[in-house]
């Protein structure tokens, strides 16, 4: 395992893999602190493998499953995998508390597409696929749309911005809410009391009155560029460490968008965290990622179909906590029927 120091490219992108020639570049985005858990390395401790031994030192499984997944090296597929970095803290300090959704996103244009030792999305033939948990699928999309609205005004100055755009190809989210938060669940994120806020709270109630129009103009997006959506959600309640009942974060009925949707039989904080190369919640990514890059050597438009209608799409569903077996997965996805919904 790589030392912290070690994989920090800048101050918002660490790195979690390079080869020389990649197949795919992915970039993952992880969420905000949901209850009193430490966010000091949030944009690490995210992405780690889920151990049942509490004393694990810990794994980042984008580092080491890309490398050892049968599937992916069959293929001679290579991932370049970073991690995007930024204050998650709802509480507001002298040091925390300070995140500004457009500021991340003018970060995110300068530290990962413009800068010289980064430089995402820039390699002819090599497709993006950005990766969110739960709010960073939400940044994710707000990203998307500044980037897009300033490549469209200022092209002749913002060229990689188009680049980068162009070789977007897919959109895979853990648990994030297209269609917001309900008010339980954000007044149990937020309840009353002597701590200070950051100004996340003002966030999530924009960013609910905006879901509809941002998930919707996301759906639009991603049909005319060809860009694959898929999600994988929780079906366990989440223990927020505040002395109440476990509470549902994200609902089926908000998480689900685009091709397909998976359900992960894991909280909020596990649904991003496999146990191993078999599990469902990376599988998923791993297919995700063979699908892209297959037709983007074959020089095929992404999805080769329209994307479905907003509340369409694939349903994979576990059983009884049981995963799905990738052969098993593959073969009920294939033909126009895999389209619909599946249970």
């Amino acid at each position: 395992m790589e030392d912290d120091q070690e994989m920090k490219i800048n101050d918002n992108v660490y790195e979690f893999c390079k080869p020389d020639n990649p197949s795919v570049e992915i970039i993952f985005f992880h969420g905000i602190q949901m209850g009193e858990e430490d966010v000091t390395k949030l944009h690490l401790s995210t992405w780690t493998v889920k151990s049942e031994e509490a004393d694990a030192p810990p794994e980042y499984w984008p580092q080491t499953f890309f490398a050892k997944d049968e599937l992916l090296t069959s293929k001679n597929i290579s991932v370049r995998a970073l991690t995007a970095c930024y204050d998650p803290s709802k509480f507001k300090t002298d040091n925390t508390g300070r995140l500004d959704i457009y500021n991340i996103a003018e970060n995110f244009t300068h530290s990962i597409i413009d800068s010289n030792r980064v430089k995402v999305g820039l390699r002819t033939g090599v497709p993006v696929i950005m990766v969110g948990h739960s709010f960073g699928g939400l940044l994710i999309k707000k990203l998307v749309e500044q980037v897009a609205d300033k490549a469209r005004l200022n092209g002749n100055h913002h060229k990689n911005l188009q680049k980068f755009l162009d070789n977007l190809k897919g959109l895979f989210f853990y648990s994030t809410p297209h269609r917001a938060l309900k008010d339980a669940v954000v007044q149990r994120l937020f309840p009353p009391g002597n701590r200070t806020y950051s100004a996340l709270p003002q966030l999530f109630e924009q960013l609910n009155k905006d879901a509809g129009r941002l998930h919707e103009a996301m759906t639009r997006f991603a049909k005319r560029h060809k860009i694959m959506v898929t999600e994988a959600f929780e079906v366990n309640d989440t223990d927020l460490g505040d002395n109440l009942e476990p509470i549902k974060i994200v609902t089926e009925a908000s998480a689900v968008c685009g091709d397909r949707a998976f359900a992960i039989s894991e909280d909020h904080f596990n649904v991003c965290r496999p146990r191993d190369v078999k599990s469902l919640n990376y599988q998923a990514l791993a297919d995700f990622i063979v699908e892209i890059v297959e037709r983007e050597k074959a020089g095929t438009d992404a999805a080769g179909l329209d994307l479905p209608e907003v509340g369409r799409g694939r349903f994979v569903r576990e059983e009884n906590g049981n995963e799905c077996a990738r052969d098993t997965e593959r073969e009920a996805s294939n033909g126009p029927e895999s389209w619909e919904f599946a249970f």
